[in-house]
């Protein structure tokens, strides 16, 4: 079977997939009323999220561009063909064997018809952009402002060049070489990658990650491309030890670059800015269970798993957290951080046993008693 073949195979096994992955568990909306994240309803072109009892709701008149999935920091939404991780095995793999590298829109095929495509330039998430400007060949996004400013998908070219400008300005900075995303308004000529009878590694870990997410594919068809019988996946868990698509992204494509790449403060995570009172409302609504309260009364942070989607700080009634800026050397950090220890006390006023991360005299009550009385 030819890599011409195979192609053919996975337009055929995509086919039968959804254009969006939704994962309620994961919603800081849906974990908690009090979350104010709104990056999904922020960005939509047509007002098509909203958020119910069952959680996400999609509208009918879903474009299903994609935008929603390049700003969940969560990873509740995401876009299943093709996912990032695949779109960047597919474009080192073309570039290993030679071949010219060009991602479109795929509302606008006529300007790509032999490239890559994806449902719009303005659904690559930042992350995506950061990794793919390191690769050592040039990667060309068609993007026509022409055909942008006709598109329903309001702002998806102008989401897609603020990003590229963010990640050249970045990169800039640090004194790294970068450049390797190119816009053009056409497609260049294209060069096809040689043909070949075996599929190579890096091409067979792309057909994996496409096969994986397919639905209903038959194991004699995947044992015939992959050379190995499909192993069956574990669901998706709702909280703990999930890892957000874009986190494996970064691992992925910065683990060999420069240090100073690491040190780039891209990633948001929460920071203890006042006295933790260990009520573990954050740690139980956490939608990727990074934070936990030990028996020991001990708040920790898997900075690497932290998404910095901000819902710990909004149901936080003591206003104890706040978001700030981490480093991407964080993703590869292996042991928790300790955000707040717990000391045992007693309040002077009522007399009741407190567990607060610093010494106090009074007790989260009656502090907000005596204040009441003052006003």
């Amino acid at each position: 079977m030819s890599v011409f073949d195979l192609e053919k195979l996975a337009e055929l096994v995509t086919s039968r997939m959804g254009p969006l992955l939704v994962d309620h568990q994961r919603c800081s909306r849906t974990r908690s009323p009090l979350s104010k994240c709104s990056h999904c309803t922020g960005i939509c072109p047509v007002n098509a999220i909203s958020f119910g009892k069952e959680g996400i709701e999609i509208a009918d008149h879903c474009l299903e561009c994609g935008l929603c999935a390049g700003v969940c920091p969560t990873g509740a939404l995401g876009i299943q063909e093709p996912t990032e991780l695949a779109l960047l095995e597919k474009t080192r793999s073309l570039s290993a064997l030679g071949a010219t590298v060009a991602i479109g829109c795929r509302r606008q095929p006529e300007l790509n018809p032999k490239g890559l495509s994806v449902p719009c330039l303005g659904s690559l998430s930042l992350a995506f952009l950061l990794v793919l400007e390191q690769s050592p060949h040039p990667v060309y996004f068609v993007l026509s402002e022409e055909k942008c400013a006709q598109c329903p998908v309001t702002g998806g070219g102008e989401h897609c060049s603020n990003r590229l400008a963010e990640v050249e300005h970045l990169i800039e900075s640090l004194g790294l070489t970068g450049g390797a995303v190119r816009l053009v308004a056409e497609a260049p000529p294209i060069k096809m990658p040689k043909r070949k009878e075996d599929t190579d590694p890096s091409r067979r870990a792309f057909f994996r990650s496409i096969f994986s997410g397919a639905k209903q594919v038959p194991k004699a068809v995947v044992q015939s491309v992959l050379g190995e019988p499909e192993k069956e996946e574990k669901g998706i868990k709702p909280v703990a030890g999930l890892e957000v698509p874009r986190q494996k992204l970064l691992k992925r494509g910065l683990e060999t670059k420069k240090e100073s790449l690491l040190e780039l403060d891209l990633l948001q995570r929460p920071f203890l800015q006042s006295t933790c009172h260990f009520c573990r409302a954050c740690t139980i609504l956490c939608p990727l269970g990074v934070l936990k309260c030990s028996d020991d009364y001990r708040l920790t942070l898997d900075a690497g798993g932290c998404t910095g989607c901000g819902l710990c700080v909004d149901i936080c009634v003591h206003r104890s957290l706040a978001l700030g800026t981490g480093k991407i050397a964080g993703l590869y950090q292996d042991e928790p951080e300790l955000l707040a220890q717990g000391v045992k006390g007693r309040c002077q006023s009522c007399g009741q046993e407190m567990i607060v991360s610093e010494e106090k005299e009074n007790c989260f009550i009656c502090e907000k008693r005596a204040l009441m009385f003052a006003n």
